[in-house]
């Protein structure tokens, strides 16, 4: 099963390290992944600056800017959603906390396949001069051809 947590036009899927908004692809880092993956799985609730480094960076130490630049990406990822007034807020001294709701969920692997390949195909739509992908007709059929 792949946890899901979806907020705003976001759905978070950790274990593919696939955010989708809109259920497109967001380009994000793997460690700023991890720190909305630490803030979702407890909305609302204070986590430390210890406890996201500790997460972040299991086996390295590194200093507190490391976690301001890297959420600092994250809120810059997530501000693309312009219905949100803000998803992280900061505890000054503390930490963070996510701010909106979130709703957590599960899919199983053919759901999962399903999102991923929605996502990926979404992706090659829309990048430019790239030709669209037309699934192959019934009875596998050569594709029809796509009017560009």
């Amino acid at each position: 099963m792949n946890r899901t947590f979806a907020f705003g036009s976001f759905l978070l899927v950790p274990e593919r390290q696939l955010l989708l908004y809109r259920q497109r692809a967001v380009r994000i880092g793997g460690r700023a992944l991890d720190l909305l993956t630490a803030l979702v799985e407890r909305p609302g609730q204070l986590v430390t600056k210890r406890e996201l480094m500790s997460r972040v960076w299991p086996t390295t130490t590194v200093e507190e800017g490391n976690l301001k630049s890297n959420m600092t990406v994250l809120r810059r990822t997530l501000d693309q959603d312009p219905s949100a007034v803000g998803y992280i807020a900061t505890v000054t001294g503390r930490g963070y906390r996510f701010v909106q709701p979130v709703e957590a969920g599960e899919l199983s692997g053919e759901d999962a396949s399903a999102v991923l390949a929605a996502a990926c195909a979404a992706r090659h739509l829309a990048r430019p001069g790239r030709p669209p992908i037309v699934p192959p007709a019934p009875g596998g059929a050569a594709p029809a051809q796509a009017l560009t």
